[in-house]
């Protein structure tokens, strides 16, 4: 629980028992007790209402398919077991709204499509044998980029292995 909660449930258990305090001194005995009720009935509600909220955004819908949706009308269904719970998926929005109807009121929301992490493809690598000039009777496999012609890899190749042998002329002279 975040400290925004706790001092949030703080100042409502605050508020409520000053508001108790106001209403017994102020309204007549046969009138407290009814608006006293009433008042703690509101306050659960809108409890209930800040967890279902957090729900809300806390879960992360994958998609509209079934398997996805009965998945939340069963964590619905767990918290709300005697209450009418109505999920309507929208394609077009990439939506899927929530409705539950509770003896306090109607509590209503949406879950929203989490796109799926775009991931960098990994480019596929063609091994290729390159023997080189100054190293007779040993050959190299190297990998190249699939998307790169043969000419193109023996051109970045050259380019790389000249600066391979640039710092190693560099680090010699020390």
């Amino acid at each position: 629980m975040s400290k925004e909660s706790i001092s949030e449930k703080t100042l409502i258990s605050t508020y409520l028992s000053e508001t108790e305090k106001v209403i017994r001194t102020e309204l007549p005995p046969d009138e407290r007790e009814d608006i006293l009720a009433k008042l703690r009935q509101r306050w659960s509600f809108l409890h209930v209402r800040s967890h279902f909220d957090e729900f809300l955004k806390s879960y992360k819908l994958k998609s509209l398919a079934a398997s996805e949706i009965l998945e939340i009308k069963g964590f619905i269904a767990e918290i709300f077991p005697n209450e009418q719970v109505t999920l309507e998926p929208d394609e077009k929005c990439q939506i899927l709204a929530v409705s539950v109807q509770t003896p306090e009121g109607k509590l209503d929301g949406q879950f929203t499509i989490e796109p799926p992490e775009e991931k960098a493809p990994k480019p596929a690598f063609l091994p290729f044998l390159v023997c080189r000039v100054g190293d007779p009777g040993l050959a190299w496999v190297f990998g190249r980029v699939e998307t790169l012609s043969e000419p193109e890899a023996r051109i970045a190749l050259n380019s790389v292995a000249q600066e391979f042998w640039q710092t190693k002329k560099c680090s010699g002279s020390r």
